[in-house]
């Protein structure tokens, strides 16, 4: 029997607010459970409350089919059991394009349990470059990504792409007969507020008026060179305006002057996108333009500071942290005895060398010694005269010719090398792992 029960979707989109609506929702779970609203905990993600309490393990562990399916079971048993009329799930990763098939999925399951009669689905859009704007910067300060901004935008068409997600959550809805409204972020102030109104409910800003507050363009162009200089460093670091604060020459900088800068054309529609846009959001002209406008005049492009930024941060580190190289020796069947030399090997490019004895049986006639990193494999010059090695084991006449060396060797930007034994059968042993990092002074 139909127990006429509305499920609510809010689809995000990612940095509308979604932080704000989700933590509201959570915090006030009871307030909205005597109203008629339950805001599941099945599902639920608590791990970073700080980006919102949010039904984000629902599309994620869709690649984990058991797992998802067994969150699913948890939630149709939730619903079922509540005496709520109205039904809430929040997550901005179904607006990403590719939640198609768990959300179509996720839907027909509710339905067909009985678990609610009818879908409705909100989506807040924001300006195209605003919004790749705020993301990028959420990726580089919590997912320490290194593109600039121009990069990501190249890089990421689809997830920018809003009408990608407006056909993925019309086809999931459509699946069950639901619909969707399109809200513009620019034209809601609070989304929080404007959800909560929305929906008919009250809404208590609170104490706390955002839960996850942004960066500027210098605070992300410092933190994306940090992760560049020196990623493992990023939990110390205390911000641009300290580290400004502590340079050996004031620097002053206008940091309101600045952002980031996309090439010119990059985010525009072509006119049956325009128009695709228009039949799927159901709106006008004026508020189309509100969402696709990319000019931004007055505003400096962040990355001519790159520079400076990068000594800046290269200076504190350097204050605050020391460099050290960590070397793993693995064990291999194919080698009886490896050393490596000690030496200077924080330089730009170093020598690797050190004296290595194959195991008994291996041939050395087709066998090679490499040294890898994210530039390239350098091959090493083996069989050099190493006569205490040879005293060693007087049972290995090749120990006498066991010293091998590469040198002018460049780290690459992943800070990491690797001595690989590359054998005649097409078989690679890593027999070593050298990698660079800074600790605390």
């Amino acid at each position: 029997m139909s127990t006429g029960r509305v499920l609510w979707l809010h689809c995000g989109a990612f940095k509308t607010g979604s932080s704000r609506i989700q933590t509201h929702a959570w915090e006030q779970r009871d307030v909205l459970l005597d109203a008629g609203w339950l805001y599941p905990r099945a599902g639920l993600s608590l791990d970073e409350p700080e980006v919102g309490v949010r039904h984000t393990p629902l599309v994620y562990r869709w690649r984990d089919r058991p797992a998802w399916e067994a969150l699913v079971d948890d939630l149709v048993a939730e619903v079922v059991a509540s005496p709520a009329s109205r039904v809430l799930l929040s997550s901005e990763a179904w607006s990403r394009p590719g939640a198609e098939d768990s959300l179509t999925a996720l839907l027909t399951r509710l339905r067909d349990a009985g678990a609610v009669q009818e879908v409705r689905a909100v989506v807040y859009l924001r300006n195209r470059l605003s919004y790749a704007r705020s993301l990028h910067r959420e990726l580089v300060r919590r997912r320490a990504h290194v593109r600039d901004l121009d990069d990501f935008v190249a890089g990421e068409q689809r997830l920018l792409d809003p009408v990608a997600a407006l056909r993925a959550l019309h086809a999931a809805l459509d699946a069950v007969g639901g619909s969707l409204e399109v809200r513009s972020y620019e034209q809601a102030p609070d989304t929080a507020a404007d959800l909560f109104a929305h929906l008919g409910l009250p809404f208590d800003p609170g104490p706390h008026a955002r839960t996850n507050t942004g960066l500027d363009a210098c605070e992300t162009e410092a933190l994306r060179q940090l992760t560049q200089v020196a990623p493992e460093t990023r939990p110390a670091w205390p911000g641009l305006e300290a580290v400004l604060a502590a340079a050996a020459v004031p620097v002053a900088l206008e940091r309101t002057a600045w952002s980031e800068r996309v090439s010119p054309g990059r985010l525009d529609l072509a006119p049956d996108e325009r128009a695709e846009l228009a039949r799927l959001t159901g709106w006008d002209d004026a508020r189309l333009d509100l969402l696709l406008r990319t000019d931004e005049p007055g505003h400096r492009d962040v990355t001519a500071l790159a520079g400076l930024l990068r000594g800046l941060v290269a200076d504190h580190v350097a204050a605050t942290h020391e460099e050290v190289v960590d070397t793993v020796v693995r064990p291999s069947p194919a080698v009886s005895a490896l050393e490596l030399d000690a030496g200077d090997l924080l330089a730009p490019e170093v020598r690797v060398s050190g004296l290595l004895l194959l195991a008994a049986g291996v041939p050395a006639d087709g066998t090679r010694l490499l040294v890898v990193s994210d530039e390239g494999e350098q091959e090493a010059d083996t069989g050099r005269a190493s006569a205490g090695f040879g005293r060693r084991h007087p049972d290995r006449p090749e120990a006498g010719a066991a010293r091998f060396a590469v040198r002018r060797v460049r780290w690459g930007s992943g800070r990491r090398l690797s001595l690989v034994l590359a054998l005649a059968s097409g078989e690679r042993h890593e027999l070593a792992e050298l990698r660079r990092r800074w600790q605390p002074r």
